[in-house]
């Protein structure tokens, strides 16, 4: 329940954001580079550069989406608003990108809303 309720939001929070239609159900990872630290749950890493994501069908949330939606400020980000709260530096400071030190209480979750082909060769396993 928690889930589909989260997934109803993001599809309409995103639609709004996008301003365009949108596959019902978003594909949703970790901005950077997770494949350092062991997870039973999670044995294979994929990362895929976000410059071969089409940059109009995607969305991000400061954290994990099923906790930001029980939030206060909930909100989703595009790529531009996204890329402005990087300039910024404040906004996105308590995130991170890696788990090279360890583990990460905190991320950034992406949102892909369009099926898209993965070219193999742009990908590290």
């Amino acid at each position: 329940m928690r889930r589909r309720a989260t997934e109803e939001w993001l599809f309409e929070a995103a639609r709004n954001a996008l301003s365009r239609t949108l596959e019902k159900h978003s594909t949703y990872f970790f901005l950077g580079d997770f494949s350092y630290f062991g997870d039973a749950s999670r044995p294979v890493a994929i990362v895929i550069p976000l410059s071969s994501l089409p940059l109009e069908a995607m969305t991000f949330t400061l954290g994990d989406s099923t906790t930001v939606v029980e939030g206060p400020g909930r909100r989703i980000y595009d790529f531009r608003e996204t890329a402005e709260l990087f300039r910024s530096d404040d906004v996105v400071a308590p995130f991170s990108l890696s788990n090279r030190g360890g583990f990460q209480a905190h991320f950034i979750e992406v949102q892909l809303w369009d099926k898209f082909p993965l070219q193999l060769d742009s990908l590290v396993l």
